[in-house]
């Protein structure tokens, strides 16, 4: 499977087209779902901060409205984890933990926070895509910026964050699908000035 069986199938709720970073998009569609990461986008000239998931599930009819975003701080002996959670009225609930202390992950939330919005794109086992843009606002941009603020770089090594999980997935809140954190921490993922893979709209 190439990576053009999901750029060709884009499904679209928004007006730009998209363009993400090749090797990325590469060594993302190799791995394992359900999982996520974080990057860069790019639309009309412009880069955004981006959540990226890919699940077994196929594709279902989704709009931005049916989607919902948690986040919060989950505190693990020593450390301090992000914790995202991603709601869809059609696909269930999914979340992920995610060390504070990666500057790939560091530098995508904060552009995420300075733009105050973000993407999101869901890749589906039906090879489809399904991406909108939604606004960081009101008390969401508040919680999230004081948070980013509170506890970015906080301490956390690979042993702790792998108990972090361990212990979570025994006992997680909410109930929820958990997202595999992959692509972690090669910054080079975010240069979009590398070859690049521009997601096609669908006919």
């Amino acid at each position: 499977m190439g990576n053009n069986d999901y750029i060709k199938k884009y499904r679209d709720f928004i007006t730009p087209r998209l363009t993400l970073q090749e090797t990325f998009v590469s060594d993302f569609l190799g791995q394992e779902a359900p999982c996520c990461s974080l990057g860069y986008i790019q639309a009309s000239g412009k880069t955004d901060g981006a959540f990226i998931l890919k699940t077994d599930n196929p594709s279902v009819p989704l709009s931005e409205e049916e989607f919902f975003f948690g986040y919060c701080i989950t505190g693990f002996e020593n450390t301090a984890l992000y914790q995202f959670i991603f709601h869809f009225e059609n696909q269930g609930t999914f979340q992920t933990l995610l060390r504070t202390d990666i500057p790939l992950v560091n530098s995508v939330l904060y552009t995420m926070i300075e733009k105050q919005a973000y993407y999101f794109i869901l890749m589906n086992s039906d090879h489809s895509v399904t991406a909108f843009k939604s606004n960081l606002t009101g008390e969401t941009l508040s919680t999230f910026t004081k948070n980013f603020n509170d506890f970015r770089n906080t301490p956390c090594s690979e042993i702790q964050y792998d108990q972090a999980v361990a212990a979570f997935e025994t006992n997680p809140r909410p109930q929820a699908t958990f997202l595999k954190w992959v692509c972690r921490e090669t910054l080079s993922y975010l240069d979009l000035g590398a070859p690049r893979l521009e997601l096609e709209l669908a006919e």
